[in-house]
């Protein structure tokens, strides 16, 4: 049965909630409880997305980042910083490109199929002990990269890790989109083409979603008047979409990022950025990355705590509070490095200013 109703929360108080689960500094820490995050991405025309992303997670926080790439890749991201662990792993075929509808392209044989499977054995030892894997940065269309892409999230998925789908890697569950229904660990971060593209094909419905449950909080008077015009219809729309994955958190974004599990739903209106260079959706997903590992773990911390009950109604999910930090420290960090630079801004400007972004947002939750 529909839920007829959809739960608003604030975008402070939802940030609120994540900076909850902010680990704090410890001399009891060790290498890699920060988080250890992987990406997967980086062909020969992109090798600075791979690059932001896996920044902008150690940036946020996190430990240890890996980069699955190609061989043509490798060396450049390599170059970049030696902060990034980068494995060699995928295989261009130089094959045409994946256009169009229907599922991935079936590379099983020969000798493209041979160099995949020796990449993808090579990288399994890993996947099992990273915490999230992001799936996109610098992909590319390329047949053999694209199937690679998806075995080793379904790998990371089977090891019940956290997942993240952008750019190119929002192809996988456009064309397969029962390798994420139900998992609730999965996060896709469609631009305003990629999220039409998603949402053109499947056509989920918007008349299951009656009405808009507001919950307490701290709301700005705006946020609420605006669903009650076009606003309100883009957010039933990534909903929708959020309820046809079964529980997946959807992050449009956009000059609102709507960020919906398809139970409740966050605007972040927040100013950043009026330059729009390429790389910033890169930044997001790198530190939606770290974020979820935080968020999950504050979450077993809770309902770990002796005589606690965890509260469901009153939170919103993992996915939803890393998503919400993702979004407000991105929009934060571009603000800043928008501010300085102005039309002369580029993406490794605002990734130089993550960590004054995280402070000014988060520095009480971490002493």
């Amino acid at each position: 049965m529909a839920r007829p109703t959809l739960t608003a929360w604030p975008r402070d108080d939802a940030l609120r909630q994540f900076r909850a689960a902010i680990p704090h500094f410890s001399t009891t820490l060790k290498k890699g409880q920060a988080g250890r995050v992987a990406i997967v991405g980086g062909c020969e025309e992109y090798t600075g997305a791979p690059y932001f992303a896996g920044m902008s997670a150690l940036r946020c926080g996190a430990d240890l980042v890996h980069i699955f790439c190609s061989h043509r890749a490798s060396v450049p991201i390599k170059s970049y910083s030696p902060e990034l662990i980068v494995h060699p792993y995928l295989h261009e075929s130089d094959l045409p490109p994946v256009i169009g509808d229907g599922g991935l392209p079936d590379v099983t044989e020969g000798e493209h199929a041979s160099k995949m499977r020796v990449g993808t054995e090579k990288a399994v030892r890993w996947l099992k002990n990273i915490d999230t894997l992001v799936v996109g940065p610098g992909l590319g269309r390329d047949p053999s990269m694209l199937r690679s892409a998806y075995d080793m999230a379904m790998i990371a998925k089977e090891e019940g890790k956290y997942l993240i789908f952008d750019g190119d890697g929002t192809q996988i569950p456009l064309r397969i989109p029962e390798c994420v229904y139900g998992y609730q660990k999965a996060i896709i971060t469609p631009n305003v083409v990629e999220f039409d593209r998603l949402f053109s094909r499947f056509r989920p419905s918007v008349k299951g979603i009656s009405s808009f449950q507001i919950a307490s909080g701290n709301w700005e008077e705006d946020e609420v008047e605006a669903l009650e015009n076009e606003e309100g219809e883009n957010v039933r729309k990534v909903a929708a979409l959020a309820r046809f994955y079964d529980g997946v958190t959807i992050v449009k974004k956009g000059d609102v990022d709507i960020i919906s599990d398809g139970i409740s739903f966050v605007q972040n209106r927040k100013e950043g950025s009026l330059r729009r260079c390429g790389g910033q959706g890169d930044i997001l997903s790198g530190s939606i990355g770290a974020f979820t590992v935080w968020a999950g773990n504050g979450r077993e911390e809770e309902r770990g705590r002796e005589g606690e009950e965890d509260d469901d109604d009153m939170s919103i999910s993992v996915t939803m509070k890393a998503a919400v930090g993702g979004s407000s420290i991105l929009r934060r960090a571009a603000l800043y490095a928008f501010r300085e630079k102005k039309r002369s801004m580029i993406t490794g400007d605002v990734l130089e200013c993550l960590p004054q972004a995280f402070h000014t947002l988060f520095d009480d939750a971490v002493y």
